[in-house]
């Protein structure tokens, strides 16, 4: 539903911007947003939900203690730290490219004079393309994968990831815009097959169900710490050297996540020690 919310949406919104202003068409979408908040608090309460016991912990306290139980986890059982590393890198990576591909086309590809057609239109052309390209894709390979052993979706991880850091490299060091196109939209196809399959192969690799949620959730304040930490390091290597050295440096800094999925490919497609992850015991929040 995103997906096709996404395609109907996007050509709107251009063509809202070319008769009237970027500004108009950013206004009236964030008027959307805004109303669909306010029509879903209205039609859609949360009649199942059980607030938690309060306590006199104050709300910096609990983080802090999800934080503590988090660095155990890592002290008692080191393959965590490869997996925060790797979604780490992952959300600078995603960062960089996220925020660097348009300047690339741009400044250093230059978009053809085709019927008109201005930057904004081209964008939604290449943002629909990749649209449409991860609807098809993950629509076969939910299919495929739906019941899958874990071996079968750690390859499938490996090859993404690979995909990803190749075709990242390969946006970076294209001249031609035909190439930078086909590159721009693998990068795409392969981050929306990524995210369902990892987390999949996750939740199938942690088996006890005290800790899933725990490094699930610190997976993913890692990825967005890596938006926050290594992003900006993207963005200086492109300021210092070029907006392709940036692209490039995107790319590597997914090793660590090859790595990680091939050390699970050797033990059969689980990791030994995910599997075995036991809870630790955080320090009381109230007293932390």
């Amino acid at each position: 539903m995103s997906y096709a919310a996404a395609l109907v949406g996007t050509p709107l919104t251009i063509g809202l911007a070319t008769v009237t202003s970027l500004q108009t068409a950013v206004l009236v979408n964030g008027g959307w947003i805004l109303a669909i908040g306010l029509v879903s608090a209205l039609l859609m309460p949360e009649t199942g939900f059980r607030p938690a016991p309060r306590t006199q912990a104050s709300h910096l306290r609990e983080m802090v203690a999800t934080g503590r139980t988090g660095a155990r986890l890592v002290r008692a059982h080191p393959v965590l730290l490869l997996l925060f590393v790797t979604s780490l890198f992952a959300g600078g990576y995603t960062e960089g490219f996220d925020r660097l591909s348009e300047a690339h086309f741009i400044r250093d590809i230059g978009l053809p004079d085709f019927f008109g057609l201005s930057q904004l239109w081209w964008f939604a052309l290449l943002g629909a393309g990749g649209l449409l390209l991860g609807l098809l894709a993950t629509g076969v390979l939910a299919k495929r994968l739906e019941h899958a052993p874990r071996a079968h979706m750690v390859r499938a991880l490996f090859v993404i990831t690979a995909l990803q850091l190749v075709t990242v490299i390969a946006f970076g060091l294209a001249e031609g815009f035909a190439l930078a196109v086909a590159a721009f939209w693998a990068v795409r196809l392969a981050r929306a097959l990524e995210y369902p399959v990892y987390m999949t192969w996750l939740n199938q690799s942690i088996e006890n169900s005290s800790v899933r949620a725990t490094v699930i959730s610190i997976t993913g304040q890692s990825d967005a710490l890596g938006q926050i930490v290594v992003g900006p390091g993207v963005g200086a290597i492109g300021s210092v050297f070029s907006i392709r050295a940036a692209l490039v440096a995107s790319g590597a800094v997914l090793a660590p996540a090859l790595a990680l999925y091939g050390r699970a490919i050797r033990h059969g497609g689980g990791e030994p020690e995910l599997e075995n992850v036991e809870a630790v015991n955080a320090p009381d929040a109230a007293n932390g």
